[in-house]
């Protein structure tokens, strides 16, 4: 199993050291790809399961006592689930490496089983002030009936049970990135928001403001607010 040092807190900062001779123009650096607003990214491509589509959707980690649990779309080659990737600082090298493999969390149809004592536990961890990590969330768009539509085909393709398991897995992360932390992080929000928006309905236009609106999707009316990375879901009646 592949092993990577991460340490979940502390920066080292290098000494100065004795000016040195101007080193001889470099090759033109490669463009880099846009941060994608997580930390321990490298810490699970360093461990992706063989066979699954993987992606992250959420980190926690406990700088008191170097666990790191990490929220992801995971496809096993049989079913999508949302699911908690557990990790643990090993060594004196703090490196994390996984305790065992990824365990669904949040129920995305009627019927499935929702693991109401992790996420409890979870939400505690992130409400703590040891806690390290987080999530971007918001949908990029000019408006909150834009965002709603493509929160709706992320939501479709989620739950078609004819798309390849990396797309479904890949738009499961997306629709999550859609979602208020309130309404993620409970017991019944993805599976409520994720029946809703993968239903065909056409939206109505945003009323409010620039920051919170309210759109019709279908019967449903959905509440939006505006975070910094765009839209996401506040509430669903």
């Amino acid at each position: 199993m592949a092993r990577l040092a991460v340490p979940l807190v502390g920066i080292l900062a290098l000494g100065g050291c004795d000016e040195a001779p101007t080193p001889p123009p470099a090759e033109q650096p490669a463009p880099v790809a846009a941060p994608s607003g997580f930390q321990f990214e490298a810490t699970l491509n360093a461990h992706r399961p063989e066979g699954s589509a993987v992606e992250l959707v959420a980190e926690v980690g406990n700088a008191a006592t170097g666990q790191l649990s990490l929220v992801v779309a995971h496809h096993d080659g049989t079913a999508l689930s949302l699911a908690v990737w557990r990790f643990a600082s090993t060594g004196e090298d703090d490196t994390l490496v996984p305790t065992g493999a990824p365990e669904p969390l949040l129920a995305l149809r009627p019927g499935e089983p929702t693991d109401s004592q992790t996420l409890d536990a979870l939400v505690r961890t992130r409400a703590a002030g040891h806690t390290v990590g987080g999530r971007p969330h918001g949908v990029a768009a000019s408006d909150a009936s834009t965002a709603l539509r493509s929160l709706h085909g992320s939501a479709a393709t989620a739950l078609d049970l004819q798309a390849s398991p990396a797309a479904r897995t890949e738009a499961l992360a997306a629709f999550t990135r859609g979602l208020d932390d309130a309404v993620l992080f409970s017991r019944k929000g993805l599976l409520r928001t994720l029946a809703t928006l993968s239903s065909t309905a056409s939206p109505s236009a945003p009323e409010g403001s620039e920051r919170r609106a309210s759109v019709r999707w279908g019967s449903a009316s959905v509440s939006m607010l505006r975070k910094a990375d765009g839209w996401a879901i506040d509430s669903v009646q």
